[in-house]
């Protein structure tokens, strides 16, 4: 019975550390952090490693234990009170893990063009994504281009799920093979809620006309694009 109970703690314990392990190794196999990839990798395929090389662990201590009944007891008892550290040490790693992680939260996008440009009326030919000090969000790809009523000036329209706290986002949006337009989103590290309602329009930060070496400049006066953004989700 002792044997047993060793073997299956072991099991619990290696499932544990390898579903940890192979989570936070899951972006190396190509699975990233967002939207769980990596969890779900380090279940299907951590857990099930980490299972096996735990009961291994556990037949190979108790079979050099097998003359010694104090021996066993007493790793039995210390595996008991590793499943518990286990326990303990696996919920402390996933909350500082998942600290800056966000929930069910998208940014959407109005860009506001000046009265004499006109944006693209296809999709293809406008490239939008929101660029932060931990890589870049690709957008949800519902772009479309409407006329204000109130000044009927054009403006296109996009949204982005936002996985993660960051201290800057900049919307960085091409138009065909011109020049890029850089917004700086003026939303809060960690953002909050703001139901459907939008931000007051603001201009565009920078061009970066897509020459390397060069860095990005300011707008000229025909090419001063406005942002605003909406929150939902969010705290």
């Amino acid at each position: 019975m002792a044997r047993i109970l060793a073997i299956i703690v072991w099991v619990v314990i290696g499932g544990i550390a390898g579903g940890f392990l192979f989570t936070e190794l899951g972006p190396a196999f190509g699975f990233s952090h967002r939207e769980g990839n990596s969890a779900y990798f380090g279940l299907m395929a951590g857990t099930p490693v980490g299972m096996a090389a735990g009961a291994l662990f556990a037949a190979w201590v108790l079979r050099k234990l097998k003359n010694s009944e104090t021996g066993r007891k007493r790793f039995v008892g210390f595996s008991v009170l590793g499943v518990a550290a286990a326990v303990v040490g696996a919920i402390m790693v996933e909350k500082i893990r998942t600290r800056d992680h966000l929930d069910g939260v998208s940014v959407g996008i109005q860009i506001r063009f000046p009265p004499d440009m006109t944006p693209p009326t296809e999709r293809a030919a406008l490239k939008a994504e929101i660029r932060t000090p931990d890589g870049v969000i690709k957008s949800k790809n519902y772009y479309g281009a409407e006329i204000d009523p109130g000044n009927g000036r054009p403006y296109v329209y996009d949204g982005f799920d936002v996985y993660r706290v960051a201290p800057k986002r900049v919307v960085a949006l091409r138009l065909g093979d011109g020049p890029t337009y850089l917004f700086t989103l003026r939303i809060e590290p960690r953002p909050k809620r703001q139901h459907t309602n939008f931000s007051d329009w603001y201009p565009v930060d920078e061009i970066d006309d897509n020459v390397p070496g060069k860095a990005p400049r300011a707008p000229l006066p025909g090419e001063k694009l406005e942002i605003r953004h909406s929150v939902l989700g969010g705290e």
